[in-house]
């Protein structure tokens, strides 16, 4: 099991922070990312993301999206805590699809509607290429796991991050 799913399983202080508050979800990735990085508040991890943020203050910000000039600065925060690379689609459509998910590894996604609210999660595309699996949090829905396919984004703005492989 590579540390991107290790992170999550029961037990783990990021999903157990996750079950516990409904996380935003900039805040839930950013998390994530801090936990695969082996950076885990040593007090109370699990009583709010507080201990989490002042772990790297100025990079919470990044992951957060506190920038409202740098929509994709989650994206930059993955890519800088794990390496990797960013691709952004605008509008995707038929023509113009969503970055693709590289098999067997880890993203950071952020998407954006026309009307401006967005939505930060993670997806690991399995070594078929086709099953993906989403984990994601936010206030309103809590902490979810999701496996199916990468679809359904059309008229979205999409950026990806595909982080460096987290074994």
């Amino acid at each position: 099991m590579d540390r991107g799913a290790a992170a999550l399983e029961d037990g783990m202080a990021v999903r157990e922070l996750a079950r516990a508050h409904d996380l935003p979800c900039c805040t839930f990735v950013a998390c994530w990312l801090l936990q695969v990085t082996g950076r885990v508040p040593a007090n109370a991890p699990t009583s709010s993301w507080k201990p989490w943020y002042e772990l790297a203050p100025e990079w919470w910000g990044k992951a957060n999206i506190w920038e409202a000039d740098l929509p994709y600065s989650s994206l930059e925060a993955a890519v800088e805590a794990c390496g990797g690379t960013i691709e952004i689609t605008h509008d995707v459509n038929d023509e113009r699809p969503a970055p693709a998910l590289t098999p067997d590894r880890w993203h950071a996604i952020q998407r954006w509607r026309p009307s401006g609210s967005g939505h930060n999660y993670l997806a690991y595309c399995a070594e078929d290429g086709e099953t993906v699996t989403i984990i994601q949090s936010s206030i309103a829905k809590g902490y979810r796991h999701d496996v199916g396919t990468w679809s359904g984004l059309n008229g979205l703005d999409v950026g990806v991050a595909t982080l460096e492989p987290l074994k």
